[in-house]
């Protein structure tokens, strides 16, 4: 898992702008526990695709609410 968390953090440096690889670490990272980082790598998707109802969902899920 961290090795993929590495993967999506270095694609998301090289390319801000590719959703998959924001939505992927998003994943990754709250497969790992990773609450906070995961609910700001979604809210890092949204930036780029604002209706996204997959990272509103795990933003709802991640924050409680």
């Amino acid at each position: 898992r961290k090795e993929a968390i590495t993967i999506y953090e270095k694609l998301v440096k090289l390319d801000g702008k590719d959703k998959e690889a924001q939505r992927n670490l998003g994943r990754e990272l709250e497969a790992d526990g990773r609450k906070e980082e995961a609910v700001f790598a979604y809210k890092a998707l949204l930036k780029l695709q604002p209706a996204d109802a997959d990272a509103l969902a795990a933003i709802q899920r991640l924050s409680g609410k």
